[in-house]
């Protein structure tokens, strides 16, 4: 029983220790990135998730990220009718986020994918060029929030070359290595600037997500207790997020206004989960109106 306990002693510090000399360990930043959509017209290859599981390398091989694995987050997405034929929005992915407990969403459209095809045949053979463009968007969405984080866009190309002599080689053209080569450059670059942009993004998860759960006789209820190191004082800022605007040319969500409501303060912990709270300033909130702590 001694050696035992002993040996538990000794494994307990070196986990203690290894927090201790990499305390990034705990400050990881879990996300999501979904299927990109794919609006350059060229559909073969599945572009949208060939660019969706690049990006998901790129992230994870910074370390700074926890990822959703891809056939969890397929599951959600078709659960939230937004599998195959869906589109989506910093709002729908925001839905999606607080659903898997992330803190962002990383979502991104290939706008442009073209082929350029040429070459030209000789007395022994024949030479082919196969060159291909490619331009990608994306964006950070907060799930707390649906606001968007941060955005950008990058253009990569990729070229192939193939000779034949007496019909000796290979044909060579597009191809799914192909496809991902063309798109590899600006998955990068983009990539590199989400990782810089990493501090931007709350380590607290969707599930850090503070809301109004109750309005009665007078008392403000909100979603979360003790568990959360809510102490009594504790003032929040009520805010109300707007309609989406959608932008006409593109049809892709530009984001959303978010109205001040007003400020409340924590009298009470009723559990783990819950707390009632008294207002400070403002009048008209609603159920679902997003918290922010003072």
């Amino acid at each position: 029983m001694l050696r035992n306990v002993t040996i538990l002693f000794v494994l307990c510090c070196i986990v203690g220790s290894v927090c201790l000399v990499n305390p990034a360990l705990a400050d990881k930043k879990r996300i999501a990135v979904v299927r990109f959509d794919n609006k350059s017209g060229y559909g073969a290859w599945e572009l949208g998730w060939s660019a969706a599981d690049m990006m998901m390398t790129k992230l994870f091989k910074s370390d700074k990220f926890t990822l959703i694995e891809r056939a969890q987050l397929e599951a959600i997405l078709n659960e939230q009718g937004l599998g195959q034929s869906g589109v989506i929005t910093p709002q729908t992915a925001a839905q999606v986020g607080k659903v898997l407990g992330v803190s962002a969403v990383v979502i991104g459209t290939v706008s442009a994918f073209s082929i350029d095809e040429g070459g030209s045949s000789f007395y022994v053979g024949s030479y082919h060029r196969t060159t291909a463009k490619c331009t990608i968007d994306v964006r950070i969405v907060d799930t707390s929030s649906a606001e968007i984080l941060f955005m950008d866009t990058a253009s990569s190309s990729a070229d192939d070359k193939s000779v034949k002599v007496y019909g000796i080689g290979k044909d060579r053209g597009y191809n799914e290595s192909f496809a991902e080569k063309t798109l590899r450059g600006a998955i990068d670059e983009l990539g590199d600037k989400i990782v810089a942009h990493a501090d931007k993004i709350s380590s607290g998860g969707a599930g850090s997500l503070v809301q109004i759960a109750l309005l009665k006789d007078g008392k403000v209820y909100i979603n979360v207790g003790s568990s959360s190191d809510t102490q009594v004082g504790d003032t929040y800022t009520v805010k109300r997020q707007g309609e989406q605007i959608i932008d006409p040319v593109t049809g892709q969500s530009l984001g959303a206004e978010t109205t001040v409501i007003g400020k409340i303060m924590v009298t009470s912990i009723v559990n783990e989960k819950l707390s009632i709270c008294t207002v400070k300033s403002g009048s008209g909130f609603k159920k679902g109106d997003l918290l922010y702590k003072d």
